[in-house]
């Protein structure tokens, strides 16, 4: 373990966005980093909680096929990657956080899902550029998320170099734009549209673990229905915004 001194320390449930350093940027899509999104300690808490979930306890098969990240809950050990209050306190923080995305923020009728996710370092070595596009997405039968994020687990002695994530702005690797770099307490959110090409790009392989949490953003049922979400996605794409 790197961060075990933590483990003893409380941490703060105060919501509150004076810790967090909040970059916007709306090239090539909007999208807002956020260094400090959770305390330096809870960080290190929740690094060493996953840690403790070893790579051969987790399946890496979606669908019977290897695929190239799961959720970290998967594993034969029958472990929680993380705690219930962790859950909570960290959702409450990114919801805080996307309420900058106006016109998308949806308190009534929207709600945040998050996971525990690892690369599967046996398979690959790149993400290619995809975009998340809700129009795709609900054309195979999900409920397409509005806003996705990554919040990244990472150890704070560790040099994880090409391990973030890459923003382009098309489909073709060569339409790079720059890397949002793969430090502990880092969020990473933006807008899912046709616009919003990310991948990663492990050029120097996968010495360490690479673990991250997962965030989406979807409306509910409970404010739409199936019919209304498909109503609201066509509206959208009909709309071009």
């Amino acid at each position: 373990m790197c961060c075990n001194k933590a483990l003893s320390r409380p941490f703060s449930r105060k919501l509150s966005t004076k810790s967090m350093n909040i970059t916007t940027f709306e090239y090539p899509y909007k999208h807002i980093v956020v260094d400090g999104i959770i305390p330096s300690e809870m960080s290190y808490r929740i690094y060493d909680h996953c840690s403790e979930i070893e790579e051969s306890t987790i399946d890496y098969t979606r669908d019977g096929e290897p695929d190239n990240s799961v959720e970290m809950s998967k594993n034969s050990i029958d472990q929680q990657p993380l705690l219930l209050e962790t859950v909570t306190y960290i959702a409450d923080k990114i919801d805080t956080v996307s309420r900058l995305f106006t016109g998308i923020y949806d308190e009534a009728y929207g709600k945040w899902t998050i996971e525990a996710n690892e690369v599967n370092r046996n398979h690959g070595n790149f993400l290619t550029p995809h975009t998340d596009d809700p129009v795709e997405m609900l054309s195979k039968g999900y409920n397409p998320p509005l806003l996705r994020c990554l919040l990244y687990v990472a150890c704070p002695k560790t040099n994880y170099s090409h391990y973030g994530t890459k923003i382009y702005v098309d489909g073709d690797r060569s339409s790079y734009v720059k890397e949002v770099e793969f430090v502990a307490s880092r969020l990473l959110i933006f807008e899912c549209s046709d616009k919003s090409w990310h991948g990663t790009d492990f050029i120097h392989g996968l010495p360490h673990r690479r673990m991250f949490i997962n965030g989406l953003y979807q409306k509910t049922a409970l404010g739409y229905g199936e019919e209304g979400i498909k109503r609201y996605w066509k509206r959208k794409n009909e709309d071009g915004s």
